[in-house]
């Protein structure tokens, strides 16, 4: 990699930094201060972090803060680790209340970033729409895994959730434990109806049990589509399937597998029954993606198929940088105000802007122009100045090394600080040597950039794809203070 680093031939402008004067009233700031601190508090003992956006959901670290989704129903969410309800009051009597009833369903979005709920425990017999969720309605729920599950409903059961509908989506979840109800009773979800909601690669390891309408996934499906999911648990009841209880005949159910053996049931045209030696087979799992989202090893989950369990990680550790300036510290997402781009692919959500702070490395920002995007930018606004000592760029789209490859890759990159003394302008060229980590991800370490309220990077050409014209960027992050 060659580098033409021309900020270091300038020196930010260190100008003293005064308060903003909206900030006084009548000439005292002792008004202000209290109610600022208020807010600040209240917000801290609701998440860990974050504001409720997509680009920046709350972050949750604890059982009571899980509890806090039910008061933003229509906001997105992150879990940042492993949370325990046995010791929880969410134990007795009844146990939890499920997220979003009838009346105040779940709107927002729920990533689970592969960490793992234990000892969820729920007693409402007369109750519908049970589970850690309760009615989703055009919400999404990925990389989610509850493990000794205990849930016990009326009508709309499920482990990760009662009732989906109007698009709602489940994605790379799974389930072990116990569900039960009267109707409409799944391993995964209760329900599925109306609009086209999805349960994509999931699996469950649950005893299912219900009068009528149960399934290893889920108990009723009507225009749902279930696409690579598994379930290997027992079901019970009338009109039950080893995967899905009641098909309306409207639904798209592919590459789906149940235990033919273990699950007690032997239907057919709505996931396919195996046997426990066929559904431990690799083979079995032909149109499975094992190169990014599946894995096998015959140690772990009784051979059966996991998900790869990759969490949020930011590329690199700056290590040699930090070594010699202490105060630096790794930019997080309340460090940043907005992410904005000149253009972006239509169509997914993984190719958004704000993709590239994410630190999920399977997502990306995907200029959206005809051609290879030279000349596309992509800028990240701080949420206050900051002494910028180093950033890292993982280059392309890190996903795989087959979509690494199929698309461009940034050449040289033209970088803009916008500092509170003013813009400095610079040029990098990235390697591209191949996929590896020590590869695709660039550390570019400089000084005299203080003050910056904002960079932009802009596309000046590109390493061609071998298959797609689209130029991608999957992660930059920064080190500061």
């Amino acid at each position: 990699m060659t580098s033409q680093m021309s900020i270091i031939k300038h020196a930010a402008c260190n100008k003293e930094m005064r308060p903003l004067q909206g900030l006084y009233i009548n000439g005292t700031i002792r008004i202000v201060l209290p109610v600022l601190i208020i807010i600040v508090n209240a917000f801290a003992a609701e998440f860990a972090g974050g504001n409720g956006s997509q680009e920046k959901p709350y972050q949750i670290a604890t059982v009571e803060q899980l509890n806090n989704v039910r008061n933003h129903l229509n906001a997105h969410f992150i879990l940042t680790a492993n949370l325990d309800f046995m010791s929880t009051p969410y134990r007795k009597l009844d146990g939890w209340v499920p997220i979003g009833n009838n009346d105040r369903k779940f709107y927002g979005g729920f990533n689970g970033n592969n960490y793992k709920i234990a000892n969820l425990f729920i007693k409402r017999e007369s109750e519908n729409c049970i589970g850690l969720f309760g009615d989703c309605n055009a919400a999404y729920i990925i990389k989610l895994h509850l493990e000794n599950c205990d849930i016990t409903g009326n009508e709309d059961v499920g482990a990760i959730a009662g009732k989906l509908w109007n698009g709602s989506m489940i994605d790379m979840c799974s389930a072990e434990g116990w569900v039960s109800g009267s109707n409409n009773t799944g391993g995964i979800a209760g329900s599925g109806i109306f609009m086209g909601p999805s349960i994509s690669n999931c699996f469950s390891n649950v005893i299912v049990s219900g009068y009528s309408h149960s399934g290893g996934i889920v108990g009723v499906a009507k225009n749902c589509t279930i696409k690579h999911c598994y379930a290997r648990g027992q079901v019970s009841g009338i009109e039950s399937g080893g995967l899905v209880g009641i098909d309306d005949g409207y639904n798209s159910i592919e590459d789906c597998f149940y235990n033919k053996e273990i699950s007690g049931q032997s239907d057919t045209g709505k996931g396919t029954g195996l046997t426990t030696i066929a559904m431990r087979e690799q083979s079995t799992y032909k149109n499975w993606d094992f190169e990014t989202t599946w894995q096998m090893d015959p140690k772990k989950n009784d051979g059966y198929p996991f998900l790869k369990s990759k969490k949020r990680i930011i590329y690199g550790s700056f290590s040699t940088v930090t070594k010699k300036v202490n105060t630096d510290r790794l930019l997080n997402n309340d460090d940043i105000a907005a992410i904005r781009a000149s253009s972006t692919l239509e169509g997914k959500d993984v190719y958004k802007p704000y993709n590239i702070h994410d630190t999920d490395s399977t997502t990306a920002w995907v200029e959206g122009v005809a051609g290879d995007g030279v000349g596309e930018w992509i800028e990240i606004e701080f949420s206050r100045s900051f002494d910028i000592k180093a950033f890292e760029i993982a280059n392309g789209y890190g996903k795989s090394k087959k979509i690494y490859e199929a698309n461009n890759r940034v050449k040289d990159l033209g970088i803009v600080f916008y500092t509170t003394g003013g813009p400095l302008e610079s040029r990098i060229t990235l390697g591209d040597e191949s996929f590896k980590k020590s590869d695709h991800v660039v550390t570019e370490t400089f000084s005299g950039c203080n003050g910056v309220l904002r960079i932009r990077f802009t596309i000046l050409s590109v390493y061609k794809g071998k298959k797609y014209d689209d130029t991608c960027i999957s992660e930059i992050c920064f080190l500061g203070k």
